[in-house]
Parts: C-alpha cells; sequence; structure tokens
C-alpha cells in the first residue's frame, strides 16, 4: 500500500483512520494555505484577548468587591442599631422612678406574703399593679420588634413580665432554669453589675423559641442592687431583620455566627431550624476565629493579614460552592461578653457574570476574525488552482452522477491524459446508465454490451437485471396482501433478498399491532365519553365499572373509593347484595385490594396459582372464574380508588395494557368530580356563614337604635319629671293654704316629692354618665388621633424630603414614588379629619368663624379646585349666579367650602360623562324646609346637579348616615369611607340651614344646600381684648380718620393678651392661586380690620398679623404681594421686621410700605420700604397705599435709568442688570438724566456723583426744587469718599434716597433688584448666583443647635433628616427628663422642639421646668403634638412654649417658623 494513496474498497478501518490523520500534508495547495494563514491570525489575536480579559476581569473583582464591602457595612449598622435600641430601652427602664417604685413594691408585698411565688401572682393584686407598666411596655416592644421585657429580683425570682408565659413566676437560679444561659448572665450582671447579653438558647417558658436576654442590674435610690432589668429577643426578629433581600443580588445571603462557629440567624437559602445547630466552618470563620486568638498580638495579625476585614473568595460549604464574601465584627455585642460575626457571601458566578460576557464577545471577536481571514485566503489562492479544481470538479461530477461531456484545454501532458481517460470513462458510464434507467422505469428487457472477458461490471449488471426480474414477480404478490409469500434469498449476500423476506414478516407483524392499536384507542374514546358531564361520584363509578366489565368481558367487577384512608365499596357489577355487605369496608393491607392499595401496585390472581377463585352466577348455572384483577386508581401518588374485575377468561397484554392507560383517565376525573363538589359545599357553607353575619349585624343595628331610644326615653322623661316637680310645688303652696284638716294629705303629697327627687337625682346621675361617656369618647378620639398622625407625619416628612430630591439619586419613577406616598399620606390626614369633625359635630364642640362668603370667591374655588379634573374625565363644568340674591353672606366659609367640596367630589366620582352644574340663587316657591328657621326671602340655595348613576329612592335617606354608601359590598364601583354626606348634612345645620336631594336612578342627583343670609350665632360673652380703643366710624361716605389706641394710665395694670390667641377674621382661608394678597402686620385689631375691609374695596384679599413673629411666619409662607406694616408692634418692632423680610431672598422683593404713629425715619426707606405714612390718617391716604401697591406689583417690566458719565462702567453696570423684566435708560450727563425722569416714569435710579455738566448733588437738588422724582428710590454709586458737609446735604432727599458709599457690583445688584421689588428666583442664572454670594450668611438655620425632644424614633428621624439638610446640628432627647438633661449637658441650643405626649416626663411639665430656669427664660421653645383638640394650643403657651405645630408637621411652616424664632 502507497503511503500517498489509500484503497477505501479493500483496506480496514484502522488503515483508513490512520490515513486520515496523516493527510494533512497531502492536501490541496488552497487548503494549506488557508491553514497557515489561521494560524498566523490566531496567535496574537488570541494572546491580546487574554490579555484584556485578565484585564477586565480584575475591575469586576474590585467592583465585587466594593459592593459587598458596602452592604455589608449597611447591614451591619441596622443590626447595630437593633442593639443599641436593646440596650437604650433598658437604660430608660433603669431611669424610670415609677418602674422601680412598682418593682420594689412587688419584691416586699411577694416578701411579705411568704407565699410561692406562683400563688402570689395569681391570688394577690398583681394584675392591678403591673396594668399600666405592661401597656407602656408593649407599646415599645412592638414598635421595636423585641420579644419580652421582665424583672428579675436579687432572688432570682421573676416578679414581672410583660408577656404571660410560663417565665413568670421561676426562679431563674434554683428552677428549671438553672443550667440556662439566661441564669448564667444573670449571675454573672449581679457579681460584675454590668448590662451582658446571655446569647442565644432555646428557650423553654417562651415556647422554645430561640431567644436571647439584654441583662441589666438596677438599683433603687438608695444605691440598692434590687434585681435585673431583662429585654428578650428572638431569633425571628434578627432574621426579620437579616433577611430583607436588599443588595443581596440572587444568589446572596447574610447571617450571624457565634463564636463557636454555629449559626445565631437563618440563612436566605437555608432552614429556620438550622438556628443553633449548624456548624458553619470555611476559610472565612477560621480567619476570624484565628483573630479572635491573636487579637492583641498585632505583628501575628499583621503577618496573616487579619487586621482588617476583606472581601476574599473561599469554598463556602466544602463542596466546591465558591463565593465572594465578608465577615463584620458585631462590636456592639463585645463588651457585653459575646462575640458574634455577620458573614456576607454571594455567589462567584454571580459576582462575575460580567467576566463571564466579556469572555463570550472575545470568543466570538475570535471567531468572526477567522471567518474574515479564510475568506481572504480563498481570494489569494483561487488564481493558480483553477486548472487542477477545473478537473477535480469534472471527477466529482461524475462521481455523484453527472454524466454529461466537458471541453476541458489541457496540455499534452499527464493532465491531457488525464482528460483523455476522464471522456472515455465518461462514455462507458452514459451505456452503463441508459440500461439502468430503462431498468428504473421498470424495463428489464435490454442489457450491457460486454468488451471483454474481464468486464465484471457489465456482467454483473446483466446479473442484476435477472434478479430484478424475479423480485418484482414476488412484490406484485405482496402488493395484493399476500404475505404468505416467502422470498427466498439466493445466496448469503443477496441483501435485496433478505429485505424483502424481511419486509413480508415485518408487514404481516405490522398488520396485527394496527388492529391492537385501533381497539385501544377505541377503549379510550369510549371510556372519555362515559366520563363527560357526570355530576355524581357514585353514578360515575357505575359507569366506568360498567364500561370496563363490558369492553373487557369482565363477569364481575367492584370499586372502592378512598374515605380516610380506608376503601369504601362504591360500586358493584353482577354482586350479590349478601357479598356486598361483607366486602363494603377494607383497611389498607387487608385482603388483595387492601394490597392492592397499600403497594399502589395491580395485583392478578389466577386459576393456576392455586387461589380458590369463586364461582360466578349466570343464571341457569355457575363457572368457576380464571383469573382476578386488581387495579388501583393512582393520582400524584395518591390512591384514589381500587377496581377488581373477575373473569372466566385471562387478560391479554393488550388488554392489559388498556387497563393500565385507562386508569390515568379515570382516576383525574375521579379527584375532579370530587374537588368539584367539595368545592361546591365549601362555597354553600360560606353562603350560609354570609347570611349569619348578616342577622348578626342586623341585631346589632338592632340593639344600637334601641339603646338610642333608650336614651331618648332617659331624657323626655327627665322632662317630665321637671315638669311634675313645678306642678307639684304649686300645688303644695295651695294645699298651704288650706286648713290644718288636710295636713294628712300634705304629708302624703311630702312624700311623693321625695320619691320624685330621688327619681330626678338618678335621671341626673344617668346624664352625668351620659356626658361622662361624651368625655371618654372626645379624649379617645384625641389619643387616637395622636397615635395616628404621629407616624402619618413621618410619612408626609420624608417623602417631602424624597420629592425634593436636593442630591439628584432618585430617577423619575422613584420621584413618582415618593409623590404617591406624599399625596396618599395627605389623603389619610383628611380621612383622619373627617373621622373628628364627626365627633365633634356629635358631641356639640364644633366651633364656628362668622365670615362675609362672596359667591364669586366660592366660584374661583370650585374652578380652581376642579376644573382640571373635571377635563380629564371629559365633564363639563358650568356655574351660574343668579341676580336675585346678594353678592355675599354671613357664615363660615370653610364650613360651606368643605359642603360644596364633598358635593362636587361625589358629583365627579360617580358621572363617567356630561356635565356637573351649581346653580347660587332664590329657593323656589314650593320649597318645604325641615327648618323652621329658614325664611324664603332670606334664604340662598347652592344647588350642585350632576348626569351620574343616580341613587336609588330606598337609599336615599341611608347615604347621610355616617360610614354609610348607597352600595356598601365588598365589590363595589366606587370607593370611599361615607363620612362626606354625613359631615355636610351636620354641617349645614350648624350653619342654620339643611341640605336636600332628588335623584332617580341612572339620571343623575341634584344635591340643594340652602343657607341664611346671615347667620346668627347665640350671644357668647365678648373679650375686651384691647382697653379703651376709640371707636372707629366704618361709613364710607365720609373722609375716614383713623386713631391709634389710647393707652391707660399707667398705673393701672391689666392682666397680659397674647394677641396669637385672637381669634382673626381674616381671608386665611379662603386664598387662591393667583389671588392679590396684603399682609397687614399691626396690633391694634380694630385698625387692621379697617385696613382689610378697604383691601376688599381694592379688590384685595388681606391677611392680618397682630405682632411681628407672626407676621414673618405669614410672609415666608404665604409669599404675599405686599404688606403694610406698623412700627410699634409687641415684642419685635417694625424696623426689625422689615430688616428680616430683606435679609430674607425669599421676601426681599415683597413691597412693604409703613403706617404708624411714629414720626417718618430715613431709616425706613434705607431698609427698602415704598413709602410711609403717620398716624392718623385719612382715606384717601390709604387708598392711595393700595394705588402705589397696584402700580409696583401690576407692572411687569421696571424701568431703570443709570446715570454714568464713564461709558466702561456704564455699560458694566448695564451688562449687570441686564434682564429680561428690566428696561434700562443710560445717560451720561445731568441734563439728559433730568430730561428723561421729566418725560418718563421711573422705578429706580442709579446715579453717580461725578458727572461731566454737573454734579449728582445739583442734579438732585434740581429734581427737589421742581418736585420731580418724588418718591423715586436713587442708589449713589460713587467710588469717592463723601465729607461730612456732602453726607448731610445728600440727608435732605432722606424720603427718597438711600445712600450706599461702595462700588461693588453685588451690592449693586442686591439693592437695586431690591427696590426694583423683583423676584430673586425668576432672574437670571448669573445674577442668582451674585446674589446668593451677597445673601449667604442670611441663612438663619446654618450652625445652628436644635434639641428635638419626641419618644417616635420615626418622628425623631423624619425631623432631625430636615434639618440637617440644611445644616442644622440635632440633639435628641427622648423624654422631657431626658431633653432637660441634655439642655443642662449643652450650653450651645438655640432652639427646642418639643412633643408633648411623652413617657416619664411630657412636653407640659418639661417646658415648665425649662421656664422656671432663668437661663432658659427667653430659650425660644416651639411645641409639636399630633393632637388636635382645640384646648392644645393654649395649654403649651401655658406651659411656656412660644409658638405650636400640629402633627403631621408641613416642612414650609416648620422651616418658616424656625426662621422666625432663630433670627
Amino acid at each position: 500500500m502507497s503511503n500517498n494513496f489509500v484503497n477505501y474498497n479493500e483496506s480496514s478501518t484502522w488503515e483508513k483512520l490512520k490515513f486520515s490523520l496523516k493527510s494533512w500534508k497531502y492536501i490541496g495547495v488552497g487548503k494549506s494555505l488557508l491553514l497557515w494563514f489561521l494560524a498566523i491570525s490566531f496567535i496574537p489575536l488570541g494572546i491580546v484577548s487574554y490579555i484584556n480579559y485578565l484585564n477586565a476581569y480584575y475591575g469586576l473583582t474590585i467592583v465585587a468587591e466594593k459592593s459587598l464591602n458596602s452592604s455589608s457595612q449597611l447591614r451591619l449598622k441596622y443590626i447595630n442599631t437593633y442593639f443599641d435600641g436593646a440596650i437604650d430601652i433598658l437604660k430608660i427602664a433603669a431611669a424610670s422612678h415609677a418602674g422601680l417604685i412598682v418593682y420594689e413594691d412587688l419584691d416586699k408585698e411577694f416578701k411579705k406574703s411568704k407565699l410561692p411565688l406562683q400563688e402570689f401572682i395569681d391570688k394577690g393584686n398583681w394584675n392591678e399593679k403591673v396594668l399600666q407598666l405592661k401597656q407602656e411596655f408593649k407599646g415599645i416592644l412592638k414598635e421595636n420588634d423585641y420579644y419580652n421585657f421582665f424583672f428579675i429580683d436579687y432572688d432570682g425570682n421573676v416578679i414581672f413580665s410583660v408577656r404571660d408565659e410560663n417565665v413568670l413566676g421561676q426562679n431563674v437560679f434554683s428552677g428549671d432554669l438553672r443550667t440556662s444561659l439566661l441564669s448564667e448572665t444573670a449571675r454573672k450582671s449581679l457579681e460584675t453589675g454590668k448590662t451582658l447579653f446571655s446569647d442565644l438558647e432555646v428557650f423553654n417558658p417562651s415556647y422554645d423559641k430561640i431567644s436571647g436576654f439584654f441583662v441589666k442590674p438596677v438599683q433603687n435610690d438608695n444605691g440598692k442592687t434590687i434585681g435585673l432589668l431583662t429585654l428578650q429577643i428572638t431569633s425571628e426578629g434578627l432574621n426579620d431583620m437579616i433577611l430583607q433581600e436588599t443588595g443581596y443580588g440572587e444568589t446572596g445571603q447574610a447571617f450571624l455566627v457565634g463564636d463557636d462557629m454555629i449559626l445565631r440567624s437563618a440563612k436566605r437559602f437555608g432552614e429556620k431550624s438550622e438556628v443553633l445547630k449548624e456548624k458553619i466552618s470555611n476559610k472565612k470563620t477560621q480567619q476570624w476565629k484565628d483573630y479572635m486568638l491573636h487579637k492583641d498580638d498585632i505583628a501575628y495579625l499583621n503577618s496573616k493579614e487579619l487586621q482588617d476585614e476583606k472581601v476574599s473568595t473561599y469554598d463556602s460549604d466544602g463542596n466546591g460552592n465558591y463565593v465572594l464574601g465578608i465577615y463584620r465584627s458585631i462590636k456592639e455585642l463585645e463588651p457585653l461578653g459575646v462575640n458574634w460575626i455577620l458573614l456576607e457571601e454571594i455567589e462567584h458566578s454571580e459576582a462575575f457574570a460580567y467576566a463571564r460576557r466579556l469572555s463570550d464577545i472575545v470568543k466570538i471577536s475570535f471567531i468572526l476574525t477567522i471567518i474574515f481571514v479564510f475568506f481572504i485566503s480563498i481570494l489569494v489562492t483561487r488564481w493558480f488552482v483553477n486548472p487542477i479544481k477545473q478537473l477535480s470538479s469534472w471527477g466529482k461530477e461524475v462521481a455523484s452522477g453527472i454524466l454529461a461531456p466537458k471541453n476541458i484545454k489541457a496540455p499534452p501532458n499527464e493532465v491531457g491524459d488525464m482528460r483523455n481517460t476522464f471522456t472515455r470513462l465518461v462514455n462507458t458510464l452514459t451505456s452503463y446508465a441508459n440500461v439502468a434507467r430503462l431498468m428504473a422505469k421498470g424495463d428489464y428487457s435490454d442489457k450491457v454490451e460486454i468488451r471483454s472477458k474481464d468486464d465484471i461490471l457489465g456482467n454483473s449488471l446483466n446479473q442484476m437485471i435477472t434478479s430484478f426480474k424475479s423480485v418484482v414477480e414476488q412484490s406484485n404478490k405482496i402488493a395484493e396482501g399476500d404475505y404468505s409469500t416467502v422470498i427466498k434469498p439466493r445466496s448469503e449476500n443477496d441483501s435485496l433478498g433478505k429485505s424483502l423476506f424481511t419486509m413480508t414478516q415485518t408487514l404481516r407483524k405490522n398488520a396485527i399491532e394496527t388492529e391492537a392499536q385501533d381497539w385501544l384507542k377505541s377503549g379510550l374514546n369510549q371510556l372519555a365519553n362515559i366520563i363527560k358531564g357526570q355530576q355524581n361520584v357514585k353514578e360515575l363509578t357505575n359507569e366506568i365499572l360498567s364500561f370496563f366489565c363490558s369492553y373487557l368481558g369482565a363477569q364481575i367487577g367492584l370499586i372502592y373509593i378512598t374515605e380516610d384512608e380506608e376503601l369504601h365499596l362504591i360500586s358493584s357489577y353482577a354482586i350479590k347484595d349478601e357479598d356486598k355487605n361483607r366486602m363494603k369496608i377494607i383497611k389498607p393491607g387487608n385482603g388483595a385490594v387492601g394490597q392492592s392499595y397499600k403497594d399502589r401496585k395491580r395485583i392478578i390472581i389466577s386459576k393456576k396459582d392455586d387461589y380458590d377463585l369463586p364461582m360466578f352466577n349466570y343464571g341457569p348455572g355457575e363457572q368457576k372464574l380464571e383469573q382476578f384483577v386488581i387495579v388501583p386508581f393512582i393520582n400524584s401518588d395518591n390512591v384514589i380508588a381500587v377496581m377488581e374485575l373477575g373473569l372466566i377468561k385471562k387478560l391479554s397484554a393488550n388488554e392489559l395494557k388498556f387497563l393500565d392507560l385507562a386508569v390515568n383517565d379515570t382516576s383525574l376525573s375521579i379527584l375532579t368530580l370530587q374537588s368539584h363538589i367539595r368545592v361546591l359545599e365549601l362555597l354553600e357553607r360560606t353562603q350560609e356563614q354570609a347570611k349569619e353575619l348578616e342577622v348578626q349585624q342586623e341585631e346589632l343595628r338592632q340593639t344600637n337604635e334601641e339603646l338610642q331610644e333608650q336614651t331618648t326615653a332617659l331624657k323626655t322623661s327627665e322632662e317630665n319629671l321637671q315638669a311634675q316637680k313645678e306642678e307639684l310645688k304649686v300645688t303644695n303652696e295651695e294645699l298651704e293654704e288650706r286648713s290644718k284638716a288636710l295636713e294628712i294629705q300634705r304629708d302624703a303629697i311630702n312624700e311623693k316629692n321625695k320619691e320624685l327627687e330621688i327619681a330626678r337625682k338618678d335621671v341626673e346621675e344617668k346624664a352625668h354618665d351620659l356626658e361622662l361617656a361624651s368625655k371618654y369618647k372626645s379624649e379617645f378620639l384625641a389619643n387616637m388621633s395622636h397615635e395616628l398622625r404621629t407616624p402619618l407625619n413621618s410619612i408626609i416628612v420624608l417623602s417631602q424630603l424624597m420629592t425634593e430630591n436636593k442630591k439628584k439619586h432618585l430617577d423619575d419613577k422613584e420621584l413618582q414614588f415618593s409623590k404617591t406616598i406624599h399625596s396618599s399620606g395627605f389623603d389619610l390626614l383628611n380621612l383622619i379629619n373627617d373621622i373628628l369633625d364627626l365627633s365633634k359635630i356629635e358631641s356639640g364642640n364644633i366651633e364656628l368663624l362668622l365670615e362675609r362668603l362672596n359667591f364669586e370667591d366660592l366660584k374661583s374655588f370650585i374652578e380652581s379646585s376642579f376644573e382640571e379634573l373635571m377635563k380629564e374625565k371629559g365633564l363639563k363644568l358650568q356655574i351660574e349666579i343668579k341676580n336675585d340674591i346678594p353678592k355675599s353672606i354671613l357664615s363660615d366659609v370653610q364650613r360651606v367650602q368643605q359642603i360644596i367640596k364633598n358635593l362636587f367630589s361625589n358629583a365627579i366620582k360617580f358621572t363617567t360623562n356630561g356635565k356637573i352644574s351649581m346653580i347660587i340663587g332664590k329657593p323656589a316657591k314650593n320649597t318645604k324646609y325641615s327648618n323652621p328657621e329658614l325664611k324664603p326671602d332670606s334664604t340662598v340655595a347652592i344647588s350642585i346637579t350632576d348626569t351620574g348613576i343616580g341613587i336609588p329612592a330606598d337609599k336615599q335617606k341611608l347615604i347621610f348616615e355616617a360610614f354609610k354608601q348607597a352600595d356598601g359590598t365588598t365589590n363595589r364601583k366606587y370607593g370611599g369611607t361615607g363620612l362626606g354626606l354625613s359631615i355636610s348634612k351636620n354641617f349645614s345645620q350648624l350653619l342654620g340651614g339643611e341640605m336636600q336631594l332628588k335623584s332617580k336612578e341612572g339620571s343623575g342627583s341634584t344635591f340643594t344646600l340652602y343657607l341664611p343670609f346671615e347667620l346668627q350665632l347665640p350671644p357668647l360673652e365678648e373679650i375686651d381684648l384691647i382697653e379703651d380703643a376709640d371707636i372707629i366710624s366704618t361709613d364710607r361716605s365720609n373722609d375716614l380718620i383713623v386713631s391709634e389706641t389710647k393707652p391707660k394710665d399707667k398705673k393701672t395694670t391689666s392682666p397680659k393678651v397674647d394677641l396669637r390667641e385672637i381669634n382673626v377674621a381674616d381671608d386665611t382661608n379662603n386664598i387662591f392661586e393667583n389671588d392679590k394678597v396684603v399682609l397687614i402686620i399691626e396690633d391694634d385689631y380694630n385698625f387692621a380690620s379697617v385696613i382689610l375691609d378697604l383691601a376688599h374695596d381694592h379688590k384685595f384679599k388681606a391677611i392680618i398679623a397682630l405682632d411681628g413673629e407672626s407676621g414673618l411666619h405669614l410672609a415666608d409662607y404665604h409669599k404675599p404681594k405686599a404688606i403694610i406694616l406698623d412700627v410699634g408692634l409687641p415684642g419685635m418692632n417694625g424696623y426689625e421686621v422689615i430688616k428680616r423680610l430683606k435679609e430674607n431672598y425669599k421676601t426681599r422683593h415683597i413691597p412693604v410700605h409703613f403706617i404708624s404713629a411714629v414720626d417718618a425715619d430715613i431709616k425706613a426707606f434705607e431698609m427698602g420700604a415704598i413709602g410711609f405714612l403717620t398716624k392718623p390718617v385719612e382715606k384717601k391716604e390709604i387708598d392711595s397705599v393700595f394705588e402705589k401697591i397696584e402700580e409696583i406689583i401690576s407692572k411687569p417690566i421696571k424701568k431703570l435709568i443709570i446715570v454714568e458719565d464713564e461709558e466702561v462702567t456704564r455699560k458694566s453696570i448695564i451688562n449687570l442688570m441686564k434682564s429680561e423684566n428690566i428696561d434700562i435708560t443710560d445717560v451720561d450727563t445731568g441734563e439728559k438724566a433730568y430730561n428723561k425722569v421729566v418725560k418718563e416714569n421711573f422705578d429706580c435710579m442709579i446715579l453717580d456723583l461725578g458727572l461731566q455738566d454737573m454734579t449728582g448733588f445739583e442734579l438732585l437738588d434740581r429734581f427737589e426744587k421742581e418736585n420731580v422724582a418724588k418718591g423715586l428710590p436713587i442708589v449713589i454709586y460713587t467710588g469717592r469718599e463723601l465729607t461730612h458737609e456732602e453726607n448731610d446735604k445728600l440727608k435732605k432727599f432722606s424720603q427718597s434716597i438711600i445712600l450706599k458709599g461702595t462700588r461693588s457690583f453685588e451690592r449693586l445688584l442686591a439693592e437695586t433688584t431690591l427696590f426694583l421689588h423683583q423676584v430673586e428666583s425668576k432672574l437670571p442664572a448669573d445674577q442668582k448666583k451674585i446674589l446668593e454670594r451677597v445673601h449667604s450668611k442670611d441663612d438663619v438655620l446654618e450652625g445652628k443647635t436644635i434639641l428635638v425632644v419626641d419618644d417616635d424614633m420615626r418622628n425623631i428621624f423624619a425631623i432631625t433628616s430636615l434639618l440637617e439638610s440644611y445644616n442644622v446640628h440635632t440633639i435628641i432627647g427622648k423624654n422631657g427628663k431626658e431633653g432637660i438633661q441634655k439642655l443642662k449637658d449643652n450650653d450651645s441650643i438655640d432652639l427646642i422642639l418639643m412633643d408633648i405626649m411623652m413617657p416619664e416626663m411630657d412636653g407640659y411639665e418639661a417646658m415648665k421646668w425649662i421656664r422656671k430656669e432663668k437661663k432658659f427664660e427667653k430659650l425660644p421653645i416651639i411645641a409639636l403634638t399630633a393632637k388636635a383638640m382645640k384646648e392644645d394650643r393654649e395649654k403649651c403657651i401655658a406651659a411656656g412654649a412660644n409658638d405650636y405645630l400640629s402633627k403631621p408637621v408641613e416642612t414650609d411652616k416648620l422651616l418658616s417658623l424656625l426662621r422666625v424664632w432663630l433670627y
């Protein structure tokens, strides 16, 4: 055999394989070049790709380590906070004097009783003594997720426990707990006097919960240790905190490990039962153990790199599960005697998922490069291998059967010989192909020509033709279905003969199998038809059993159904009754049926197995059965039923196969029907329970109505008794005038009077009880308000901080989430307010504030509140005010708005298309009122009509009841609380009116509110707020002279009146967007009311502040268009107020006009005032003030004139002042400036004193002489020093000149924007930056220290987060007592935020103590409370608070108040 050729017909398989391995040397030139090109490209590309992969892998390792470091640090912080909280609770409890008294009293009584501890607790007054203490601790434990708190006396007796568990009444030193970790830790704590932690253990008294105990010794006032305070935590609390999936990814987990390497918390991917059982032994825990053994040996730690907690890769469980992990020592527990670590891991595959992706990218790039090189190689090699490839291609065509001749040009050499040989070969093959083509058509008549005696191919082809003829004849018989024909091979190598023989046998076998399959499918289809539609299990099993017996030819049959793990006979076929009774119930394993159920296998019993099978009765006689087949019906490894069949024949394999297939469908059908029947039974039971609940609800409602009727009857009885008493008195007087003969009768009447007096006292006691019940209800609602508003405060404040997104770390979706939380918080607050309103109405504690309700304002209120919402729903809004009513009425504006708002909200909710209209006018003539006080001529009707779903007639009274709706079902389409209409109806009655409803289901509803023109309240005792004030005439037809309040004689003293407590009737509750609002800061309430009326005449709305502090707060909060300010204010005077207003970038643009009894001062104009009036003033002067304000605020473009002779400076000033809303005029001479001012009105002038044609002084003199530029603010902008004479000369223009002796551009911009009244937030960006530099010192909050005293950690977190965002340093006190201690320890506190309801010492007591100390007399205190009752403010101010805010706190109001009191 040649090395260059192999004969594939004669060579063995091994020789073929060996030649293939060596054939790379003999492949074509083109392929050789291609392989070399690929090799040259692969090596450098692979090296570069591998290096890049390693660099990326290293970078990803650093990222993964940082991520794991940060997440483990955050989780460690949570754990430390949890443990710190436990220690803090023990400290607070140890400092609680009231608690210590309870513990000592219990201990003394126990020792005095000499009873066993458990008997002492059960029989004594133990529950009464500890009830309050338990209630206090229950809330703390629940809020902080701690399990229990108990007190152990010095002898080890547990004499107090919050939870009523077995630990109460036990002795931890001598009882069953003596060997527990709790006992060991308690002993050690008493010996050392330290706070200790016991580590975790399975604690039997707590139902075997895994628990740990913080133990702290507690001492009495004499310094004697009286016992131990013990706080119990459980592994469940630790698990809930650690198993939060934040930062874990898909495979990450964290868990706690003790110094014994045993789990202290559950794993994310493990079982909770592993805690305190599974040992964690891996590289990380060994490193920690090594560190703990040598933590004092610095050299050893450095050599082993154990000094830092690092991220590393290791095998987590010893099974090749490699993770990236880090441990964190829990330092908080080490002083308590316990060593734990937090171990956090993430699987290596997840941490380096990006590295695998990079590897895939490198591989793809490598493959694409090889493909590219491959195609380049082909192009390079084609030009010199084409001639050889043409011959090769022709040879391939011939080899594939294509015998077409080719005309290939070739030289007369070896290639030419090859071509000629190919031509002869093709011709020969063509002749053979023609014969083969005839054979393919079935024509075996032709034969090939034999060219020589060695023509093996020709001879073989002729022999094949002969063989084919005989094969065709035999095949025809097979085609006719005659499989009996046997085709015998002619030789051992007759493959065709053998194939035909095999085919005949196969066809014969397939025909038999097809018939069997058809029988199986037919049976399964028939069974499926029988199963369908069955609704009863017994009927279903009867049909199934009948089918199986019929189809399989069985003579008898039984089906047992599984019930309570027993087999119960349910169906039979051809079984006698006595046999049925004997076989009704079979237990698992009993008999063949029970064994089949137990083994879940089919059992076949045959006659030949020596079994005595029963006889089958077929009528005339009996025959012995041949075979029994027992089949279990199994679904999901559960036996549903067992079927038993008896046959007089044996089942074939195909019939057994059918039985196995059919049983699966049968099992599922029976199970499905059972489940369906069970669901129907449950549904019926649920419906019965629902009916029972409805009956119970109706009984409760009837009971409630009976109680109300009894209360009414008691009131009626009291009235009757009172009337009877009066009658008896008259009768008694008449009897006294009669003769002594009637004395006996008089004595009897006196006896009757005594009985009536006793009855009257009984009625009074019941009335007193009702009053107490009402009081308790009010107190309950106040407390509930506190408990609800406290967490709500945190929700609103924190969500608002998130919405501001100052650090820009929230995306749009997260911002939307925070806005939704903030909005939902206010919705919940509105619901709480509704419930409180309803309570106040029921208890009669509602207060009304009478003001003028302008109907145009009401229209604006509705449009601004609902127009956008209605547009979104596609609804039309129509509002009509009739001409037959006055423009306004006297009523409570806020309550009326609340009623209208409720009615509109309901109309929008229940209306999907059409319109909603409001008509304000006189009532219809035929209107009937239930309120007799309403008169048609002095009543206004406000009707709200919608085109919504309407209200059924039987529901129209129901909807006005509290918590009732037209549709009260759980699946109702429209939500709501059912409070709105109830509150609205009660408010309408309080306002002297009523509400009526007209509605038709499907056609919409009309709610009409009837109100009197002038609401008359019962006369109240008037308080003389300002003594001896002059009465002012309010007759607008005459000039109005307003005078100041006359002071009393200095010797006369009067009680101090807190002006903030005056019920001011202004427009505070009637302000809408785009309203023109003026703030009046005036301590004379009468004069302020007159200015308010004049403001209304000038189309302004007004807010009144009676002192400077309140004025600053209202200005910062409401941002009014202008401010009218008095100088002589209580506390902070007017000059201090304007100074703070102009230093606050939010309010410095607001125009301020002084009206005061003091003389005008240049200082006012220097501070930025637009004018100054000295009291008394005339009406026209006040009118001019409003006209001036209107002129300033109505000018969108402010006009500025710059008078500067130096061109460079003038252009610099123009560039500095340039803005969209400023029209700048610049001149270089005094004459031009004078002409401009005469012709045009300017809002401000910037003037240089050194001009070319005249000095600035001369220009000002000319203005004064010719009465030009009166009231024009002028900023003197000069670089030279002024002499005393020049300074005095400028002071002549004190009413209109502000002198600034500096060339600072920043100050120039600040002062000019001040006099132009520009809002800084609307200035260009570069100007805002300049002003920020100027006013950066104005933020009074920065650097201040505020003490926050609150017992609720959520409120503390919310408020401190808000304050820290303004660079405020905060100090925290958790109750009044701790707050006072913090105040003593820190002299730098600038203000206190004081909560009211706190343990140990409440806010009232704390504020009173602070005010007793002389050094804290002037320290500002702002009270914060979640209670919403009216007396809270008065109590806070009386206790020493400077101001008051109710929870939930609005951040804007809080910041505004802080700026006022921290200035």
